[in-house]
């Protein structure tokens, strides 16, 4: 109940901010009449602001007009090389998100729309996650890390989770079960909830959550830590462990990683709230022709062995799965090497060669008493020549005998 009326209160907050923005905008201006009728079509007001109007009052900037005179007459006059122009500065998902807004503009005002530049996503770069694994892996070793931050990258870096989303999380929105954490957070972006789980850093969270402070992520100054915070972190981390990183980058390497895994798109939307007729999970999924083929040759029961360490097995002592991305169970610990046959084997060679090692100290014992009995015959005035000869033979030679089986057993 708290959390509804908190998003009532942040609608209401974005309403108040968005009222404002159109005072200050005349009757006649084409920005103005747009916002009122998105509004009347059900847009949000946070999305109308932060979005349309932002990327509408930075290109109207660029021609010298206002969005707050601005008439329709005057944004037809404006040459469509303008508009390209200003879309041209930008590239992938950002290129897009402009197009996609002025063209909703550009139809209102009667104009029409503007190319579509086209992405090829099968030319893209494959997101290497081996270097994203060892990236995190350098992060984990900064020393200034807080408990705090550790969480916050562990988010990031396996729950996928946006930045905005991460700043609005509470100690409510995690449950903890046998080996995994539930995380049920909301997203401001699209004004609903999410559930995910969390495996890998569970054992982090749960010690966290167990004496978390309020706010749950607080920020060294008091209150509740920023995106502008998070951000810093970021940049900062970025620039020690000296691998460019951004957050939303973490979101690439969550979506890749489990596609890897053998996720679907239906899955991919579901996990991370895309819309299942977007293209988001293709564009976010980086995978290279190589891993194509490894789960071809994984179908049809051909996996080679570097293929092996990256199916997800379960362990072999508690029978607890065991994720690609973990070389120990979550539960028990046992790592994923393991194998009780090989240690039953090895604990059986051990106990024989403990054996064979106290065979020969006795028998050493036992030449080291004959030694002593040959001493004894040696040191007798009685014994003849011949007698004393022979056993001076024999001495040497059992002596002998004895400084190499100590050498032995010193060497085993």
């Amino acid at each position: 109940m708290a959390a509804i009326s908190k998003l009532t209160a942040q609608q209401q907050a974005h309403k108040d901010r968005m009222d404002a923005l159109l005072k200050t905008m005349r009757p006649e201006s084409a920005v103005r009449r747009f916002c009122v009728k998105q509004r009347r079509d059900g847009v949000r007001d946070i999305t109308l602001r932060n979005g349309y109007v932002a990327i509408i009052r930075t290109f109207l900037k660029s021609v010298d007009l206002s969005e707050v005179e601005a008439t329709i007459d005057e944004i037809k006059a404006i040459p469509e090389e303008k508009w390209q122009e200003f879309l041209d500065g930008y590239s992938g998902n950002s290129h897009n998100t402009r197009l996609n807004n002025l063209n909703k503009f550009r139809r209102f005002c009667g104009l029409e729309n503007l190319d579509r530049k086209r992405h090829s996503i099968v030319d893209r770069e494959p997101l290497d996650l081996n270097k994203a694994a060892s990236a995190f892996e350098k992060m984990m070793d900064l020393p200034y890390l807080s408990e705090r931050d550790v969480v916050i990258l562990n988010i990031f870096y396996y729950g996928g989770l946006r930045l905005e989303e991460i700043v609005e999380l509470k100690r409510e929105c995690f449950t903890f079960h046998d080996g995994y954490c539930h995380l049920h957070f909301f997203s401001p972006k699209t004004g609903t909830w999410g559930d995910i789980d969390l495996v890998e850093p569970t054992a982090i969270l749960r010690k966290y959550c167990s004496h978390a402070p309020t706010p749950f992520l607080k920020a060294k100054q008091g209150g509740a830590i920023t995106e502008n915070g998070i951000q810093h972190l970021i940049k900062r981390v970025s620039k020690d462990i000296g691998i460019p990183f951004h957050p939303h980058l973490f979101r690439h390497v969550a979506a890749t990683t489990m596609a890897k895994e053998g996720l679907g798109e239906r899955d991919l939307n579901n996990y991370f709230g895309w819309s299942t007729k977007s293209r988001t999970a293709s564009i976010y999924t980086n995978l290279s022709t190589e891993e194509t083929n490894k789960k071809v040759r994984a179908k049809r029961g051909l996996v080679v062995k570097d293929d092996l360490a990256k199916i997800v097995k379960k362990c072999k002592r508690c029978s607890e799965i065991i994720p690609s991305t973990s070389s120990f169970c979550v539960k028990c610990g046992t790592s994923v090497d393991w194998n009780p046959s090989k240690e039953s084997s090895d604990l059986l060679t051990e106990r024989m060669k403990r054996k064979a090692m106290e065979a020969k100290m006795f028998e050493l014992e036992l030449k080291f008493d004959r030694l002593l009995e040959l001493r004894g015959v040696l040191r007798d005035g009685t014994k003849t020549q011949d007698e004393r000869e022979v056993a001076d033979a024999e001495y040497e030679y059992e002596e002998e005998i004895i400084e190499n089986g100590e050498d032995i057993l010193e060497s085993d």
